[in-house]
């Protein structure tokens, strides 16, 4: 659809579901899982190509990176639980992740990375409930510290 909502149309035809789908930064393929598949969908050709297995149902959560070339998404095992991985969309490869995940802290989730060499994990997270990590590109999006208000009023009030 248009930025203002008009010009409404289907992305794909044989598209059955409409599960959650990740946009490739550039606009030219959509991630998205059905039927616990994880697919490419190309605009330009109209394929979908399956490039992975999620272990369950129309979830995995993908996400693309900024430059395109890999998706992160959910990949369930019965017995071990969710897994985070990394598929290289090139080669199809996968790594599992242990950068971030999340994990119950008394009744919220909060979102916590893990240190590969030494295994020391670091909560990122501490208020609310958090989850569902996504990238970003910080050239696009600059994202900096914010000062705390009340440091920023008292240096205005020692400059008077």
């Amino acid at each position: 659809m248009d930025a203002d909502g008009n010009n409404i149309r289907k992305v794909l035809d044989n598209w059955y579901s409409r599960p959650p789908a990740a946009w490739v930064p550039d606009g030219k393929r959509i991630a998205s899982v059905r039927d616990g598949v994880l697919y490419i969908l190309r605009l330009d050709d109209k394929s979908v190509v399956p490039v992975a297995e999620t272990g369950f149902g129309s979830v995995g959560y993908p996400a693309w990176s900024p430059d395109g070339k890999e998706i992160a998404f959910i990949h369930y095992k019965p017995k071990q639980g969710y897994e985070p991985r990394l598929l290289n969309v090139q080669t199809h490869e996968q790594k599992v992740l242990l950068i971030i995940y999340q994990q119950k802290v008394g009744g919220s989730t909060q979102l916590f990375k893990i240190d590969v060499g030494s295994r020391v994990k670091t909560q990122l997270t501490h208020k609310g409930s958090n989850s569902s990590a996504d990238w970003f590109d910080p050239a696009s999006l600059p994202v900096e510290p914010q000062p705390h208000l009340l440091t920023t009023l008292w240096g205005k009030l020692k400059q008077k």
